[in-house]
């Protein structure tokens, strides 16, 4: 199944890139390619995991990240990717749009 990143999910992906590279040099791409590899786990496992309200979740494997998607006929749609460390009222903000 393909995975479609949309926009406001890319600019999460470097926004949070950007975050660990201020945190230690290099760090931002070590995490780009974790997330990167979980977004390809999906073309395999899109659709396996918890639900909250219309968007699958799923735990990112090395960073504390959740992915939010959902899942269509052709395609997995990648919403958003967001520090799991955030308050779950922001979070909850976030994935609403």
């Amino acid at each position: 199944m393909n995975v479609v990143i949309l926009p406001e999910a890319l600019l999460d992906l470097r926004e949070s890139e950007d975050f660990y590279d201020k945190q230690e040099a290099g760090l931002g791409v070590i995490y780009r390619e974790s997330i990167l590899a979980d977004l390809k786990r999906l073309e395999t496992l899109g659709g396996i995991h918890r639900r909250y309200g219309e968007f699958h979740w799923m735990i990112c494997t090395r960073f504390q990240s959740f992915i939010f998607y959902q899942m269509e006929t052709e395609c997995v749609r990648v919403h958003t990717i967001i520090d799991a460390r955030m308050d779950p009222n922001f979070i909850a903000k976030h994935v609403s749009g």
